[in-house]
């Protein structure tokens, strides 16, 4: 999904709380899901990461590959890039989903040669 910017209903809120709508217009974003960290490297979602990317998390909208609109949590700082969205629900219109994340452990890949 090509991220575009913020939703239409972000946008709303972000006027109606006198917050500035840009890559510092943060957010905060409430989920009822379990927030429990875990180290693996299993795909998670961001109702899954941990507290603080929640916290840092606004509405964000994007267009998918066969252009359809796509609405999920994320952090600004997206905006402009691609990401792989989980698709959950969806109307007629909209695709409705949520960030895949992925952890990595540093320091487990292959220590490659120095060559002189």
């Amino acid at each position: 999904v090509l991220v575009e910017g913020p939703s239409k209903s972000a946008a709303k809120r972000a006027a109606r709380e006198g917050q500035p709508m840009d890559h510092g217009g943060l957010l905060p974003i409430a989920h009822d899901h379990d927030r429990d960290h875990h180290h693996d490297e299993k795909p998670q979602t961001l109702q899954h990461a941990s507290p603080e990317a929640a916290r840092l998390a606004m509405q964000l909208t994007g267009r998918s590959e066969c252009d359809r609109i796509v609405v999920f949590d994320g952090n600004p700082r997206l905006i402009g890039t691609t990401a792989d969205i989980e698709i959950h629900d969806c109307t007629s219109t909209t695709l409705m989903g949520s960030i895949v994340t992925r952890e990595l452990q540093h320091g487990t890949g292959l220590l490659l040669p120095i060559l002189s």
